[in-house]
């Protein structure tokens, strides 16, 4: 009886261990798309940025009184 259990626990163990791993490849995962998905918005706002200066400078250029 106690043969059985202990190798009932280490079946369950490899089958722990092999969820952790599946898990962890996950995280891994997460955290480059994660790190893939600010890069991305910190390029947007950069673009944001240029364009409202841009813009600004437009719209001033355009009401400046012109000699």
């Amino acid at each position: 009886m106690a043969e059985i259990d202990r190798e009932w626990l280490l079946k369950e163990l490899l089958e722990l261990e092999r969820r952790m791993d599946v898990l962890v490849d996950s995280m891994h995962d997460l955290v480059a798309t994660s790190k893939e998905t600010n890069r991305q918005i910190a390029e947007g706002r950069e673009r944001i940025e240029k364009l409202k200066k841009l813009s600004l400078a437009e719209a001033q250029a355009r009401f400046e009184p012109h000699p």
